[in-house]
């Protein structure tokens, strides 16, 4: 009885295996584990690619349309202290946007500034502009109108603790 016990554990036992001492459910989740764990790797080494060449060439980062940025002046006061990081979005269409968003914009002197829009300007022409104001209470609003083509982002949230 313990010799026919001893041979169809036996028999049971190279049933569920392969070669190599793994069965096939092992095995299989052998070579999906390990062909995720090199995906992650693949993107991981095109997102660091992207991020070092974005920086080689003097731009932000984005990462899906999403970028951050540091507040740099306290022009945007109650709402943004300085050193507070932001993420803003890449607008679908940068022309579409209301009085109270928050917008990133590239400055005509060329520096990155955060503003709220206070006022949509339409041209004669149809062409849209937006006049913006940080929130500090002693700002005045910004002398330049800004054209759509200098938006970075809109302003989705701030990172807690910074």
């Amino acid at each position: 009885m313990r010799e026919e016990l001893k041979k169809a554990r036996q028999r049971l036992d190279a049933s569920g295996k392969k070669s190599g001492g793994y069965s096939r459910s092992k095995k299989a989740f052998k070579v999906v584990s390990t062909a995720s764990f090199i995906l992650i790797i693949v993107i991981l080494l095109g997102i660091l690619g992207s991020v070092l060449m974005a920086k080689s060439n003097g731009e932000s980062v984005a990462l899906f349309g999403y970028r951050l940025y540091v507040i740099e002046s306290g022009s945007m006061g109650s709402t943004l202290e300085v050193g507070a990081v932001i993420l803003v979005k890449t607008p679908e269409d940068s022309s579409a946007l209301k009085v109270d968003d928050i917008v990133t914009f590239t400055s005509l002197s060329g520096s990155t500034v955060t503003h709220r829009i206070i006022k949509v300007v339409v041209g004669e022409d149809d062409s849209i502009s937006y006049i913006t104001k940080g929130d500090n209470p002693i700002n005045s609003a910004d002398v330049d109108p800004l054209t759509p083509d200098r938006i970075i982002g809109v302003f989705v949230a701030k990172i807690p603790l910074t």
